[in-house]
């Protein structure tokens, strides 16, 4: 199993494309608050990317409950260790 770090080491190239922004450092405790360009679009369009990254997918309740990015790291290391 990859470990946080080098799951935000993935996310990081996802996040710059979606947000056009590399200046975006981040973090376990990031969230939409801290992305000037992180709307509803642009998080459907980031969810997908993960989805598609780590060849992975999540339910509605599973994106909902995602709160920064330390939630969907978690999320991401709980699909990949059970298959998906």
């Amino acid at each position: 199993m990859k470990s946080d770090a080098e799951i935000l080491s993935d996310l990081q190239p996802i996040f710059d494309d979606i947000f056009g922004d590399e200046s975006v450092t981040l973090s376990a405790e990031t969230t939409s608050d801290d992305v000037a360009t992180w709307d509803s679009v642009a998080h459907v369009s980031l969810i997908v990317g993960v989805e598609k990254q780590f060849d992975i997918m999540f339910d509605p309740d599973e994106i909902m409950e995602m709160e920064n990015v330390g939630a969907l790291i978690e999320a991401i290391q709980t699909k990949t260790a059970n298959g998906g």
